[in-house]
């Protein structure tokens, strides 16, 4: 898919999760997961991807890229998440965004 749409946002997204996940590669991951999360394209607004990210970012030690990139991108963008999720987002901080439980 990638090699036909090197831009295709979802590809990108379930790319940088295998990557992350499967190779913990979480370096490698960043990247795919930041640039498809950009994307804006169809089913990749997720918090599934959000926290991957975020936990990917986290380990490679980019804790201030967490909170003032993925954090704030989560709640501008209108995902739901419950506050067990948000938090484990941000593992290193305590941060006073309403994260709605549902």
């Amino acid at each position: 898919m990638l090699r036909n749409d090197p831009t295709n946002g979802f590809a990108l997204v379930h790319l940088g999760f295998i990557v992350k996940t499967t190779d913990h590669d979480y370096a490698g991951a960043v990247p795919l997961l930041q640039e498809g999360i950009a994307s804006n394209a169809s089913g990749v607004i997720d918090g599934r991807f959000f926290f991957h990210l975020g936990d990917a970012l986290y380990r490679t030690g980019q804790h201030n890229e967490v909170v003032e990139s993925i954090i704030i991108t989560i709640h501008e963008s209108g995902v739901v998440m419950s506050s067990v999720v948000c938090l484990s987002v941000c593992p290193v901080c305590v941060v006073t965004f309403e994260c709605l439980d549902q």
